[in-house]
């Protein structure tokens, strides 16, 4: 692999395992300031030692304030609320139910946590099945025909 495809998985690697959204920016600033509480190690595949700090929740809120990273925008909650806000009124309120937090950086520890997150799209999914009969099963049938009940639900069985 080159050596830039390398450092991107490192980065990665080192935002998977220490990254973390902060949930009261300013106390998590003062205590990167002020201590050294919020400091962890990371072992480099080479053996070197880094200690990240700050960056450590400098980095995902960027997703919030992009200006943190000089981009100019208003980050992931502006960019719902105005796409949300550009639908038809009648729609609006649906669309504020049914928001769904998705991909790797929805990992960060102080964000939903992974089973919070699978179940609100799954509590998504069942909302927009819910009236095709051919995406459910009752508990009668289950009874009546166990697994073989999941032909009815495309599922197949082997």
């Amino acid at each position: 692999m080159p050596s830039t495809i390398l450092m991107i998985l490192r980065i990665l690697m080192i935002k998977e395992k220490l990254c973390y959204v902060g949930y009261n920016i300013e106390q998590e600033q003062k205590l990167a300031l002020e201590t050294t509480v919020l400091v962890e190690s990371y072992t480099l595949p080479d053996g070197r030692i880094i200690k990240v700090g700050g960056e450590r929740f400098e980095a995902p809120e960027a997703l919030f304030q992009p200006h943190l990273i000089n981009v100019v925008g208003v980050g992931v909650a502006g960019l719902l609320f105005n796409r949300i806000q550009a639908a038809d009124f009648d729609t609006r309120s649906e669309f504020y139910k049914h928001i769904v937090l998705s991909g790797g950086s929805t990992m960060y520890p102080g964000l939903p946590s992974r089973d919070h997150i699978m179940f609100l799209g799954g509590a998504v999914l069942a909302d927009i099945l819910k009236d095709k009969d051919n995406s459910w099963m009752t508990r009668q049938e289950y009874q009546e025909k166990g697994a073989l009940v999941l032909e009815k639900l495309s599922v197949p069985i082997q």
